[in-house]
């Protein structure tokens, strides 16, 4: 599969990304292997989309380049992408937003042990306060109670100034109103 992936022979659909220095990349895929991964893609490719008749490479634009060919190496082999320890959190941090984007359960319970392991090493809180606002907005609840207790037992570091404070406070009120909505 691997192969497949970097070679792209017999490759059917394109993704066209923007690297960080401006140079046009275009990642080669099948959508078969697309298809199983994610229903997002399955719908994209088999449903009324242009994506579904159109050879033209597809446009990613709210991603940045090397996390979505990461993403895309995962999905052709689990262990085809790098070691999630090796990623830099911006990655990471990506990884998740497009696994939710496309809906891919296994990557998305992949990038989020790598964000908890990297709380687990020590973040900045504002980093740390970050993270836990992406768990809540993707609704990621195992993610967002484990970095909400890391926040209350590392206090202390948690609230080095005046807007860390802030934060955690409205953290808390974030967390208060989650929980009367669900009760």
């Amino acid at each position: 599969m691997n192969y497949l992936r970097k070679s792209g022979l017999l490759s059917d659909c394109s993704f066209e990304l923007t690297d960080s220095d401006g140079k046009t990349i275009v990642i080669k895929c099948h959508k078969c292997i697309l298809i199983c991964a994610s229903p997002v893609f399955e719908g994209m490719f088999l449903g009324d989309f242009k994506e579904a008749n159109n050879n033209a490479p597809i446009p990613i634009m709210d991603a940045p380049a090397d996390a979505f060919e990461n993403f895309i190496d995962y999905l052709y082999c689990e262990a085809g992408g790098p070691a999630m320890d090796q990623l830099d959190y911006e990655t990471v941090k990506s990884l998740l937003y497009i696994s939710h984007k496309y809906m891919v359960s296994f990557m998305i319970d992949k990038s989020s042990r790598a964000l908890s392991d990297m709380v687990d090493k020590g973040l900045p809180p504002n980093i740390v306060v970050e993270i836990y606002k992406i768990a809540n907005q993707i609704e990621n609840n195992n993610l967002a109670s484990k970095i909400f207790i890391t926040m209350l037992n590392d206090i202390k570091s948690t609230m080095t100034c005046e807007e860390n404070l802030y934060k955690l406070i409205r953290i808390c009120q974030i967390e208060n109103s989650q929980r009367v909505k669900k009760n």
